[in-house]
C-alpha cells in the first residue's frame, strides 16, 4: 500500500489528499458501485459538478495487497429538506417554531472511476471529501492523458481537459 505506480496516486495516511470531510455516504438510500448519495455536513456544502472521493476499507486484502477501494465521482444532484416534516405546509409551522425539524442536505454522486477496479459500493458512513489536486486529476482521468488540451473551466475555476 505504501508503494505507488503510474496507475495509483500517491497516498498520505491512506488518503490521496487531506481535504476536509464534506459529508458521509448515506445509509438510508442504497449505495451502488457506480452511484451513491452523500449526507452533506451542515457546516459544509457540495454543489453540482463538484468532484468527490470516498475511501472504503476492504475486509481482506486483494491479490495486489490493496486494502481499500477509492470511489471517485461527480455530484449531479443536490437536495435539501426538512426531516421531521410531513406536509409541504409544515414549512409555515417550522417558521413559527411550532414544529421541531432537522435540516438535511444530500448530494447524488455518479461514479467516474474506481481504483482498484473492484466494483463494490462504498459503505454507509464512509467519509466523503472534495477531490482536489491529485484526487481530482485521478477522478477525471487527467492522469492518463499524454497530451492535454484545455476545453474550459470547471465551476470552481479549474481547467477541464
Amino acid at each position: 500500500m505504501g508503494e505507488t505506480s503510474d496507475r495509483e496516486p500517491p497516498l498520505q495516511n491512506g488518503h490521496v489528499t487531506m481535504e476536509p470531510e464534506a459529508g458521509k455516504v448515506l445509509g438510508t438510500l442504497e449505495s451502488q458501485p457506480l452511484e451513491f448519495w452523500v449526507g452533506v455536513d451542515e457546516s459544509r456544502y457540495l454543489e453540482l459538478d463538484d468532484v468527490v472521493a470516498v475511501n472504503t476499507d476492504l475486509p481482506e486484502p486483494l491479490p495486489d495487497g490493496s486494502l481499500e477501494v477509492v470511489h471517485y465521482g461527480v455530484v449531479d444532484d443536490v437536495k435539501s429538506g426538512y426531516e421531521g416534516a410531513t406536509f409541504h405546509s409544515d414549512v409555515f409551522r417550522v417558521a413559527k417554531g411550532l414544529l421541531p425539524v432537522g435540516l438535511s442536505t444530500i448530494a447524488h454522486v455518479s461514479v467516474t472511476r474506481v481504483e482498484p477496479e473492484l466494483f463494490i459500493p462504498p459503505r454507509p458512513g464512509q467519509s466523503t471529501r472534495r477531490a482536489a489536486t491529485t484526487d481530482r486529476e485521478f477522478a477525471l482521468y487527467f492522469d492518463r492523458m499524454e497530451r492535454r488540451f484545455a476545453a474550459g473551466l470547471s465551476r470552481s475555476g479549474l481547467p477541464i481537459f
